[in-house]
């Protein structure tokens, strides 16, 4: 067995083993997919679901343990053997930031703790997912929620870095209970780091979008979904699609296939991305949530079977409950990947969207319809 860091991890070296904790959601099914198409590396992936793997059972460098990491007493065993570990598994559903805050901020901050622990033990990599949400709202969503007009702010100072600060709405907000604890587990990877040198990389994701995201409420999951998947469902519903607050904020949306070919480049590149905080998302990508509607409507209405309704307004608190708020945008920058890796996003918004609504239609349109929505 291998000890301690490896400095290469070469995607031919069928002696690297990689531990993916939540490897069966969305971003792990294909970051696991893709380990498995385009390299050579064993993949065990823990995971309380496997739905959306199931079409890899069998494939002979993948394991799978369908338990919850934290009761799994083998835990410490399997990262000890690993080469590097991938930490996925997390509440992210935005229902439950105001309604279950406490179980968002365990699963966020106190049971990641777990995996750290153990990696800083064993002297492993943890390459942790974290969260564009750590930002919380912009300097100019802060300054219009204290009633500050009329202030202009270049757009350069919008972008986010890794280093930008956070700026986080007041504790009776519980929408930033995932934010915070996010951003607390992030400075406690840093500690870790400097007191009992464990090797650690932060990714923070910018909406991620693709086949197999989130769920359908009442289908296989409950709550409120992100975004895009609550516009599938209503849109397969044949139902406006609702828009929070007027739909007014915008958003930077990310094609997972883009997403993993960055998350393999910094696994394949284990001492540039040591202690680096990374940001994955497409700057070219940004769109307000009334023009993602809008897009969606368009898209629809070139499918058969499709009579897209159109969109309503709704209040944030009604739609997702006492304590919401939102940022008014996240634009990033992505000159770090560019610069270490050479990675830059080649998949268009609207080629996204249209790969994503294909999805959702063929994986659900039959089950809500009880007839054949595939598409032809």
């Amino acid at each position: 067995m291998r000890t301690g860091l490896i400095e290469k991890l070469e995607l031919n070296d069928n002696s690297i083993n990689i531990l993916i904790i939540g490897g069966a959601g969305f971003i792990g099914s294909h970051l696991t997919e893709a380990l498995l198409e385009k390299s050579g590396w064993s993949v065990l992936v823990i995971d309380q679901e496997i739905d959306k793997i199931s079409h890899l059972v069998g494939h002979p460098r993948l394991d799978l343990c369908s338990v919850d990491y934290t009761c799994f007493e083998e835990l410490g065993r399997v990262i000890s053997s690993s080469d590097a570990v991938v930490s996925l598994a997390a509440i992210c559903n935005p229902s439950l930031y105001m309604d279950s805050a406490k179980e968002v901020i365990k699963s966020n901050f106190t049971n990641p703790q777990i995996i750290a622990d153990l990696c800083a033990k064993e002297k492993k990599w943890l390459i942790h997912l974290s969260s564009s949400e750590v930002f919380g709202r912009t300097m100019v969503g802060e300054m219009k929620r204290r009633g500050l007009k009329n202030i202009a702010i270049d757009d350069k100072l919008q972008v986010l870095n890794e280093d930008s600060a956070f700026i986080l709405g007041p504790i009776d907000e519980t929408r930033w209970s995932y934010a915070s604890a996010k951003q607390l587990f992030e400075r406690y990877l840093y500690a870790l780091g400097k007191e009992e040198s464990l090797a650690w990389t932060i990714i923070r994701p910018f909406n991620f979008i693709g086949p197999r995201m989130d769920y359908i409420n009442g289908i296989d999951g409950c709550g409120i979904p992100r975004v895009l998947a609550v516009f599938m469902e209503k849109l397969l519903k044949g139902q406006n699609l609702p828009l929070v607050d007027g739909g007014e904020a915008k958003r930077v949306f990310t094609d997972i296939r883009d997403a993993v070919e960055a998350m393999i480049a910094v696994l394949t590149n284990p001492i540039i991305s040591f202690s680096r905080i990374l940001h994955i998302g497409n700057p070219d990508n940004e769109m307000s949530i009334k023009e993602l509607a809008a897009t969606i409507i368009d898209v629809a209405r070139q499918m058969p079977k499709y009579k897209p309704a159109g969109v309503e307004h709704v209040d944030g608190e009604i739609f997702y409950g006492k304590g919401y708020a939102d940022s008014d945008r996240r634009i990033l920058d992505v000159t770090i990947l560019d610069n270490l890796y050479g990675w830059r996003p080649k998949y268009s918004l609207e080629q996204t969207i249209r790969d994503t609504m294909y999805w959702f239609i063929d994986h659900y349109g039959s089950k809500m319809h009880n007839e054949d929505y595939s598409l032809p």
